[in-house]
């Protein structure tokens, strides 16, 4: 029994250092400010330095996290 835990905790452990995906359905799930968005399942914020004006969150899909949002991707306004 005491081997079970141990491992559960070892494993539980191990998985500490993977970075926590934020999936989203819909705006109001992107309350960080009025102007979340939720763009393709992750939220994303204004963000003057990018051309789309928002940016990924730091927890959205690895491959876009921190990124500008690409301006096709976004809704019509």
């Amino acid at each position: 029994m005491r081997a079970a835990l141990a491992i559960g905790f070892a494993t539980l452990l191990g998985c500490a250092d993977e970075p926590l995906e934020f999936v989203c359905e819909s705006d109001k799930q992107c309350e960080q400010s009025d102007e979340g968005l939720c763009v393709r399942q992750w939220c994303s914020y204004p963000d003057e330095g990018c051309d789309s004006g928002y940016r990924y969150t730091a927890d959205a899909d690895p491959d876009v996290a921190e990124t500008c949002v690409p301006q096709a991707d976004l809704p019509p306004a």
